[in-house]
């Protein structure tokens, strides 16, 4: 917190110890995310690094505000007005990459479904051999319709 947001952590300091147990789940929370993002998702990590930033710079400029004269009153409502837009941005850039990791997996299902299809007495009849080797099995339980059967349903007749 205190490299990404130092405006939000120099006031978080200055709270007391109660209010400051009551935030301070909030902030791991925040922090654990930064780090599975760092580690497992380093599209998203790139994108919340900058959220952390950018929220920082709102709660500074939203804190300037309360406290500016007349004069600087409109200066720092822009400023503020950019950084509010930067936010909207990552929200959208975060999006993106979400509806791009959903196409990739819709992309892969329709190619199964029409591997499926187009291999439909295939798989049926590899599920009829399991089903009558392994008596009592439909021939699917363990997996999708393109898993090929099984070692114990090509081994040799009388090898049970």
């Amino acid at each position: 917190m205190k490299e990404h947001s130092p405006k939000r952590w120099e006031a978080f300091s200055k709270l007391p110890e109660e209010q400051q147990g009551r935030l301070r789940p909030l902030a791991f929370q925040r922090y654990r995310l930064l780090k599975f993002q760092k580690d497992n998702e380093p599209e998203f990590y790139d994108i919340g690094v900058k959220r952390w930033e950018t929220e920082d710079r709102i709660f500074a400029l939203t804190r300037e505000l309360k406290k500016a004269d007349s004069a600087h009153e409109q200066e720092i409502r822009q400023k503020l007005r950019a950084a509010l837009g930067k936010m909207f941005d990552l929200r959208v850039q975060e999006r993106q990459i979400r509806i791009s990791r959903l196409q990739r997996q819709i992309n892969t299902e329709k190619e199964q479904m029409a591997r499926e299809t187009r291999d439909r007495e295939q798989i049926i009849s590899q599920h009829l051999e399991l089903a009558e080797k392994e008596h009592g099995r439909l021939g699917d339980e363990d997996a999708d319709a393109t898993t090929q059967p099984s070692e114990s349903t090509t081994a040799p007749q009388g090898a049970d």
